[in-house]
C-alpha cells in the first residue's frame, strides 16, 4: 500500500512539473515529418518572404483548400511549396490538414477507377478536390460545382497535385 501511494505521488509531482514548467511537449505527440502535405483554412492568405509578419507579404493566396506542401518550420511559421513551386512563409492557423488536391491538366471525373468508366464530369486545371480515398493508380475525390453541389468520382492520380508528397 505504502509503494503504490509513494508512486502515486511521484507521478502526481511529475504532471505538476509537466504543467508548471511550461513542458506540455513532453506529453504532446511529435510533430508529422516533413515534407507533408496541408491545405489552406480560408479564401485568404498572405505568403511572407521570410517567417513572421515583419517580413513582406509576397503573394495573397486566395483559393480555399488550395493544396500545399509543407517542407520546413519555424516556430508558429511553416515554409510551404504551391503548385507552381513558389515558396513562402504563412502562419501554421491558416493551413489545414483536410487532404485535398489540385487538378493538373484538364481530366474527366468517372463513374469508377477505370479509363472505360462513364464521364460523370470534366474537371478543369487548377481545380481544388477533397480527396476520400487513395487507390493506387486512381484517387476517389469529391468536387464542389458553382451552385454548391458536390460530386464524387475517380480520377486519375497522375491527374492531381497535392494527393501525395510531390
Amino acid at each position: 500500500m505504502r509503494v503504490l501511494s509513494m508512486r502515486l505521488l511521484k507521478l502526481s509531482i511529475l504532471a505538476f512539473l509537466c504543467a508548471s514548467t511550461g513542458a506540455p511537449h513532453l506529453l504532446a505527440k511529435p510533430p508529422a515529418p516533413l515534407p507533408r502535405i496541408a491545405c489552406l483554412k480560408s479564401s485568404k492568405a498572405n505568403l511572407h518572404v521570410g517567417p513572421g509578419l515583419e517580413y513582406p507579404v509576397d503573394w495573397v493566396l486566395t483559393l480555399k483548400h488550395m493544396p500545399v506542401i509543407i517542407i520546413s518550420e519555424f516556430g508558429q511559421w511553416r515554409r510551404i511549396k504551391l503548385f507552381d513551386e513558389t515558396i513562402g512563409w504563412v502562419h501554421k492557423s491558416l493551413l489545414s490538414t483536410k487532404l485535398t488536391a489540385m487538378i493538373k491538366q484538364e481530366t474527366n471525373l468517372r463513374t469508377s477507377k477505370s479509363e472505360r468508366a462513364n464521364k460523370i464530369a470534366v474537371l478543369g486545371k487548377h481545380v481544388v478536390v477533397s480527396v476520400l480515398k487513395r487507390n493506387g493508380a486512381w484517387t476517389r475525390v469529391v468536387v464542389t460545382t458553382p451552385c454548391g453541389d458536390k460530386v464524387t468520382g475517380w480520377v486519375g492520380s497522375h491527374e492531381l497535385w497535392g494527393n501525395t508528397s510531390q
